[in-house]
């Protein structure tokens, strides 16, 4: 099997150390070049004194500013360092973050675990009746869920309502082309969608959001991600560690909002959650939670797509096996979040993903996961997906098989301010697509 390893990086700044970088061959012949040009390597350092405030620029981008010539190096060492983690979502999201200059210790991974684990000792209405493993898994997640709410709320805390209102509105257009006179303005768009009132005659500075933006807690914001993204992988985990035995007795039930039977459904603050048969389904409507037992799914709803405090600031879908079908029209689906965090987990199948903007894995101010371990997939998107940040962090993972990948722009391991993009694919003969047309 020829194995070709593919890792697109794109980010506001790095902290990794140099890895091999340039061979000797390539280091000499740069060297030689610049002895015949006249120039020392210091010299090839980036006059940065243009920019009067240096506040949302990373260190790494200063280092590599500095030192051009360890740009090659850094690429290495993150690709080897994120190959070593592919199949750990959290370690992944974990190493994201810290390349933004978020402040985080091993002691803040052992205290998420205690407290979300603490969380789980009292069991969600009605999941004793579930398989052991199944109950423990949707319990973990409720219970990241509700450590990542105390997180997030103090995260945006030092924000006003107005404040907060602003990057709501604003942040649908953040990427939208200026040029498209034709296409109606995103901004407020969100706010339409839950019937809620938003000016979009007002007329908000970049600077504003920038102001705004600095007041937002972010170390409080990558603990919130990482509380979901942890809880996801160990329910993960827990489902694929034994077979799920119901009882004879158990049969499935209609929802609304559901083609097809489901075993398990409950109404929480979060949302909805649902455990799905081993049949084929549809889900129509957005669920907090959703563990797809088996048969070829159908999701038009945001599948792991997650909008706070507009909405519901949460989601995790894993979807055991399958041939699937993701499809959605809705901002912020299929792995993706604002001011929130979204985690999508298909584990088995040849799927298909089919989204518009800030999606598979994109996210703004938050934490956006889309992780595809096995299968030929095709993921199609707008502008501002497939592993794309900004204010936070979005991945996409794919670990086997030849998978096609075609967005509009601004995606594929793609990042702005304070932001961390990345798309990992380990394994297979993979098509990437970027452009208009």
């Amino acid at each position: 099997m020829v194995r070709n390893i593919v890792i697109v990086v794109c980010l506001a700044g790095c902290g990794l150390l140099p890895g091999a970088g340039l061979d000797s061959s390539a280091t000499s012949a740069v060297h030689q070049g610049l002895e015949i040009l006249g120039i020392e390597e210091q010299e090839l350092g980036f006059f940065k004194q243009w920019a009067t405030d240096s506040f949302f620029r990373l260190k790494a981008v200063d280092r590599m500013l500095d030192n051009p010539l360890e740009v090659a190096g850094y690429v290495d060492s993150s690709a080897g360092l994120f190959l070593e983690n592919e199949h750990n979502i959290l370690s992944l999201v974990w190493l994201q973050w810290l390349e933004t200059d978020v402040k985080l210790n091993p002691t803040d991974s052992v205290r998420l675990r205690k407290e979300v684990l603490g969380l789980t000792r009292e069991p969600v209405q009605g999941t004793v009746m579930l398989p052991v493993n199944l109950a423990k898994a949707i319990n973990t997640i409720v219970a990241g869920f509700e450590v990542a709410d105390r997180y997030l709320e103090k995260a945006v805390a030092g924000l006003s309502k107005k404040e907060l209102n602003v990057l709501l509105g604003e942040a649908p257009d953040f990427w939208a082309d200026e040029d498209d006179t034709l296409s109606p303005t995103l901004c407020g768009v969100l706010h339409r969608e839950f019937g809620q009132a938003y000016d979009t005659a007002q007329e908000v500075e970049a600077e504003t959001v920038l102001v705004y933006v600095r007041k937002i807690e972010r170390r409080s914001l990558a603990l919130s991600g990482l509380a979901v993204v942890y809880a996801a992988a160990e329910a993960q985990r827990l489902l694929t560690e034994e077979p799920l035995m119901f009882p004879h007795e158990a049969g499935t039930r209609t929802v609304p909002g559901i083609e097809g039977g489901v075993y398990f459904e409950l109404e929480t603050e979060f949302g909805l959650v649902v455990v799905g048969g081993d049949g084929d389904n549809t889900y129509n409507h957005d669920c907090c939670i959703i563990i797809e037992l088996g048969g070829h799914d159908t999701y038009r709803n945001r599948a792991g797509g997650a909008v706070g405090v507009l909405n519901k600031p949460f989601s995790v879908v894993i979807d055991l096996k399958g041939n699937d079908l993701y499809s959605s029209d809705r901002l912020f689906s299929q792995g993706a979040a604002l001011f929130g965090a979204g985690v999508l987990i298909d584990l088995e199948g040849n799927d298909v993903y089919r989204s518009s903007h800030y999606s598979q894995g994109g996210a703004i101010f938050g934490t956006g996961v889309l992780a595809d371990f096995d299968g030929r997939d095709m993921y199609d998107a707008g502008f501002y997906a497939q592993g794309a940040g900004h204010f936070g962090i979005g991945l996409l993972v794919d670990s086997k098989e030849n998978d096609s990948y075609r967005c509009l722009c601004y995606g594929q391991g793609f990042a702005s301010t304070w932001g961390y993009g990345l798309i990992l694919d380990g394994e297979g003969n993979d098509q990437y697509y970027a452009g208009g047309g």
